[in-house]
This record gives C-alpha cells, sequence and structure tokens, in this order.
C-alpha cells in the first residue's frame, strides 16, 4: 500500500496532534484567584483609560441647518447664513484652555464609505503616476471617462470629496485674536506615498484637455469651473486634506481630520468661526459638524474603551467573590486529580 502512494514525508507530532500541551483542571483553588488578579489588572487600566479621556476637551458644533436660519442647539451660542456667498458665520464659547496640541476635524453622519462600490472606485496607478495616465481606468467606473476625456482624479472617492471650507482656518475670538489650523501634517506618511503631482509642463495641450475635473469638483470648487489649466491643475501630493478623505471610513459616522494646531493652547473666549456651505447631506440624510478637540496620551476623547475595562474587571471581582463565598458555605467534595492522566497510550 505505502508503495502504491509513493514516497511520502513521515508522520510528525504536529500532523497526528500529539504535541504537548497545558490542560489545566479548573478547580476552585484555580480558578478564583483568576477572577481576582483578572479584576485587580483590569479596574485600575479601565479607570486610567477612562480619567484619560474625560480630561479631552472636544466641543461639536452641529451647523447642518444653518442656511435655514433659526434657532441653533448647544453648543452654538448663535449663527448667521449670507445666502449670497453660502457662509455660515457660526459663534461659541470655548470656557477653558485647550491644551496644546489642537485639531480640527470635520464630522459626517449617514455617509457609508464602506460601501463596496464606492471605496473601489479609484485607480491608484492614476494617483502616482506624475505623467498623464494613458492606461486603463475602468476601476474608476462609473466615473471614469466623459465624452472620451478622463477624470483627473477619477472614481466615486475622489468625487465625494468634502468640499466645505473653513475660512481661514481658523478661529476669531471677540476680541480679534486669531487660532490657525495648519493642513500640513494631518495625512498618515503612508497615505503621501500612494500620490504623486502631476508634471503639467510636460503634459502637451490635447493631453491637458483630456483631464477634467470630477463633476462635483466643477460643481463645488469654483477655480475648476471651467476645467484645469496649467495654473489651478490640483496638486495631489500637497493636498493633505484630499489624502485624508481618501482614507476611507469603515462606519457611516465618522471624523476626519482638517487641520491642526501644535504651537500654542487655544484659550478660552468667544468665538467664530465662517464655513463655505458647499457640501450636500440632506440628499443621503446626514448632517456635518465641527469638532475642535485635544488629545491625551491615549489619543482622542473615546470614553468605550475605559468602560470596557472597568466593566470586564468588575465582573471578574464580582464572579471571584460569588465563587468563593459559595466555595466556602457549600464546598463541592473533588476527587483526587492524581488519578489524571492525559497521557496517550
Amino acid at each position: 500500500m505505502a508503495n502504491k502512494l509513493g514516497n511520502r514525508p513521515a508522520d510528525t507530532a504536529f500532523k497526528q496532534q500529539r504535541l504537548k500541551s497545558w490542560q489545566p483542571l479548573l478547580t476552585p483553588k484555580n480558578v478564583i484567584p483568576i477572577f481576582f488578579i483578572i479584576g485587580v489588572i483590569f479596574l485600575p487600566i479601565g479607570i486610567a483609560l477612562y480619567v484619560s479621556s474625560e480630561s479631552v476637551k472636544e466641543i461639536i458644533l452641529d451647523y447642518t441647518k444653518c442656511k435655514y436660519g433659526g434657532k441653533p442647539t448647544l453648543p452654538i451660542a448663535a449663527w448667521n447664513y449670507d445666502s449670497q456667498q453660502n457662509i455660515c458665520t457660526v459663534n461659541f464659547e470655548i470656557f477653558s484652555e485647550y491644551k496644546k496640541p489642537v485639531f480640527l476635524y470635520y464630522r459626517l453622519t449617514n455617509f457609508y464609505q464602506n460601501h463596496r462600490d464606492y471605496f473601489k472606485s479609484y485607480m491608484p496607478k492614476q494617483l502616482k503616476s506624475d505623467k498623464y495616465y494613458k492606461d486603463d481606468i475602468s476601476d474608476c467606473a462609473p466615473l471614469d471617462k466623459s465624452n472620451g476625456k478622463q477624470y483627473y482624479p477619477c472614481g466615486l472617492i475622489a468625487n465625494s470629496f468634502f468640499s466645505d471650507e473653513v475660512i481661514g482656518s481658523k478661529l476669531v475670538r471677540e476680541d480679534s485674536f486669531e487660532y490657525e489650523f495648519s493642513e500640513s501634517g494631518i495625512s498618515w506618511s503612508s497615505d503621501k506615498d500612494k500620490y504623486k503631482n502631476m508634471n503639467v509642463n510636460q503634459l502637451t495641450d490635447e493631453e491637458l484637455k483630456n483631464l477634467i475635473p470630477p463633476p462635483n469638483w466643477k460643481k463645488d470648487f469654483p477655480q475648476y469651473k471651467n476645467g484645469y489649466t496649467r495654473e489651478n491643475f490640483p496638486r495631489l501630493a500637497d493636498m493633505e486634506r484630499f489624502q485624508v478623505w481618501m482614507r476611507v471610513a469603515g462606519l457611516p459616522n465618522f471624523r476626519k481630520l482638517y487641520g491642526q494646531n501644535k504651537n500654542g493652547s487655544l484659550p478660552k473666549g468667544r468665538y467664530s468661526i465662517q464655513i463655505i456651505d458647499r457640501f450636500d447631506v440632506e440628499s443621503f440624510g446626514g448632517t456635518k459638524s465641527i469638532i475642535i478637540s485635544n488629545v491625551s496620551a491615549f489619543g482622542g476623547k473615546n470614553p468605550f474603551l475605559g468602560i470596557g475595562y472597568v466593566v470586564v474587571g468588575s465582573l471578574s471581582l464580582l464572579l471571584g467573590i460569588i465563587f468563593l463565598v459559595k466555595n466556602m458555605i457549600s464546598p463541592r467534595k473533588l476527587g483526587d486529580t492524581s488519578y489524571l492522566s492525559y497521557k496517550t497510550q
């Protein structure tokens, strides 16, 4: 029989599942201490994580309904909308100093960047090419070409790029003090490696005409209303907000970094922020907000991890106490474990 099968490797302990293993006996003597150890370790970690998260200062300004007027919801004190220029001015108050670094985010809800047809609609080679990309870009469908001309950048992700703009990327206090945020450094180095600036000077006039802005870019960004020129051609390697947007979110409610200030803390006071309102969220039933926040040693404001550790630690301690009391009041007689053997015969 062995000859018919031919030569085959010798059977090993791994293949026959005969590896040495530890098979613990779950007796009260070793189970109860484990519960107490988990509780003692997890509880302080959870408390530290929760306290750290609560130390993060954050203010969320939902300006979705700004253009309709009416009374805003807290923490927005007042808002004003310029219908001629589509500018929403939001007034709010910072009640205590935000220690540096301070970050400016925008937040969207009910926006499914994780939809399969959405997050697959882009062309990495086009984004990283510094020359006219002549190969097939059908991966960007349905926004790859129009009338034989190539969208640059192509695809659904690029087309839906967040188009609201914080004027000056700054907050203005009532005494005219300005606190500015920078776009520099907000994208990951791994993101930056995916983009190159098109060498526009090497493009022929025909190639330049064959590259057109995505439909939403022509509608929302004034500089691209009449198409691309050698002067306004987008430099993707320098557009860090675009790079942040292209890293799709896994959940429908998400925030993305818009700017940061690592140089100075944000002092308390009454501030205003001006936002050019272009990005349509009503079409998908979502909302949009501006978030101003600092961070702790463990990152941004996220109490869930700390609460999770506290819950697990508390349950472990509770179970340990219950099992200990039960074992003391009505212990169960155990057999002699020395007779147990796991040796293979």
